[in-house]
């Protein structure tokens, strides 16, 4: 999984094709909080794909295990 962002937003790429976005605020502190309520679906072309709750599990412990003191720190709400 790779992880891209901005100060709004966040990308994970599944690197097969599936990329979600999900909202979120930059904060100063080196982290970043992710709005689980954002993420709903896939980008296109996957957007007629259903994204499960277990789905969003999967991508939320994908990307904390890929989390390290050197990198941004992600926070689901």
């Amino acid at each position: 999984m790779k992880i891209k962002g901005t100060r709004s937003y966040i990308i994970f790429d599944m690197e097969d094709g599936h990329r979600m976005k999900a909202q979120g605020e930059l904060l100063t502190n080196r982290s970043f909080v992710v709005y689980k309520n954002t993420m709903i679906k896939w980008e296109p072309p996957y957007s007629d794909e259903k994204v499960t709750e277990k789905t969003v599990d999967f991508i939320i412990s994908a990307a904390e295990k890929k989390q390290g003191d050197d990198t941004m720190q992600l926070i689901f709400e």
